[in-house]
């Protein structure tokens, strides 16, 4: 169900009374509904009578209407009619009846409304007394719970009340209306999980389940009776704003929690947020994302995915901090392309500028045999001071290539994984600086 514009869908009718219009087909030039409509679908309309000579007459009406069955339009909600706001009576004749954007869709615009549907949620319909009524429904305890829907939305189910039949028969399922209701769904029979039986228009609130429908279709868990739908030209709402005032994009699906979710879950889909700037701003930079934290703590951005989670988190003496949730994740830092960092990591690990916080001491490395070969463990880069012994060539190694080193007693940078060979006949002293 979801609230639909469309151009061009003009429909004539010939219905006559209160109730549902039945369309009648499209108008030369026009789309009917069912063009851009399913059942359940709402939409904003105009109707007015036209006589014998094509003229309209003085009977006309505007609202919302639910698509609520083939070629059928339930006049849901009167927005404004000739006869004085409630639905007109269609004496015999031609209606002509359209898609129409009405002016209360748009009175108020820029007060934190789209298309004039606040992010007001409707009221949890209340249950009635049921009582018993025909049908073919065996003797036993029959259970339901009722929704209210608006335009954009349905409301949580009401609290569920049950009728014990002691005969064959139905259940007149009974409830109080609600303010604003654009129509009321009806679910039942089985306690704890009841299935939609029936939709119902405005101004209904009672149904008799008489045993003829299966019921078919799961209540909904959470209440968007408020929520304001954002569609892209194929008629999919792309942008969801809760009536808790969450922001949903892109297929989203509410978490209850956070204030603004992007993407989805679904296989082959790319690119939760992508932002991009012009930080150019004379010789300062612009800040493409500010993530702040009023509290002691920092703030955090975390990266989730289903082997675990990873989380960068700035605050106090310009710490940046990685924690992965399953060992062996791997973790890298560049800039321009130089990798200031790369490694595996097992477990919490801390790096912080302008501090040696988690820093090792400087330590002598106990030389082995020669050729002996030291590589950096990691997680930081390391300088590695090469003193004293006699030695015939130092080589510095990375990913698997030698350089030889021009000078024999020697100080090298290196990053994790990069390695330092000394070929001696008495052994130099080597101590490793954790940088």
């Amino acid at each position: 169900m979801a609230l639909i514009f469309a151009d061009r869908t003009m429909e004539s009718s010939t219905t006559t009374g209160t109730g549902p219009i039945a369309l009648g087909g499209a108008l030369t030039g026009m789309q009917a509904f069912s063009a851009s409509m399913s059942i359940g679908d709402t939409i904003y309309y105009a109707a007015n009578g036209v006589d014998s000579n094509g003229n309209t007459t003085a009977n006309w009406e505007v609202g919302i209407g639910t698509y609520s069955a083939a070629s059928t339009l339930t006049r849901s909600v009167i927005l404004a009619s000739s006869n004085a706001g409630a639905a007109v009576s269609w004496p015999t004749g031609t209606i002509h009846i359209w898609a129409n954007e009405c002016a209360s869709q748009f009175s108020t615009v820029g007060n934190g409304n789209f298309n004039g549907q606040t992010s007001t949620a409707l009221a949890t319909p209340v249950n009635a007394t049921f009582t018993a009524g025909s049908g073919t429904l065996a003797a036993g305890t029959y259970y339901y719970r009722v929704t209210a829907l608006s335009a954009t939305g349905e409301t949580a189910p009401s609290v569920e009340t049950s009728l014990a039949l002691t005969a064959t028969g139905g259940v007149n399922v009974n409830w109080g209306a609600v303010t604003g209701a654009t129509g009321y769904k009806v679910y039942g029979r089985s306690t704890g999980a009841e299935l939609l039986i029936a939709t119902v228009g405005v101004g209904i609130t009672t149904y008799l389940d008489s045993g003829s429908i299966t019921p078919a279709g799961a209540m909904p868990t959470s209440d968007t009776s408020g929520d304001v739908l954002v569609k892209n030209n194929a008629g999919t709402a792309v942008t969801t704003i809760s009536s808790s005032g969450r922001i949903l994009m892109h297929g989203a699906v509410d978490d209850g929690v956070t204030p603004l979710q992007i993407g989805s879950t679904t296989s082959g889909t790319f690119g939760g947020l992508h932002i991009k700037t012009n930080n150019s701003n004379g010789s300062q930079p612009v800040a493409s994302l500010i993530v702040e934290d009023a509290s002691s703590y920092g703030a955090k951005i975390g990266i989730y995915d289903n082997q675990g989670f990873e989380t960068f988190i700035t605050g106090v003496n310009n710490t940046i901090y990685f924690s992965n949730g399953v060992a062996g994740g791997y973790i890298s830092l560049a800039y321009n392309g130089d990798a200031k960092f790369a490694g595996t990591i097992t477990t919490d690990q801390t790096f912080e500028y302008g501090s040696t916080s988690g820093f090792t001491s400087p330590a002598v490395l106990t030389v082995g045999a020669s050729p002996y070969t030291y590589t950096n463990p990691g997680p930081y880069k390391q300088v590695v001071v090469i003193t004293g012994g006699t030695l015939s060539a130092t080589t510095f190694v990375r990913n698997g290539v030698s350089v030889t080193m021009p000078s024999l007693d020697t100080t090298v940078t290196l990053l994790p994984g990069d390695g330092v060979t000394v070929t001696y006949t008495a052994a130099p002293t080597i101590t490793t600086i954790d940088m």
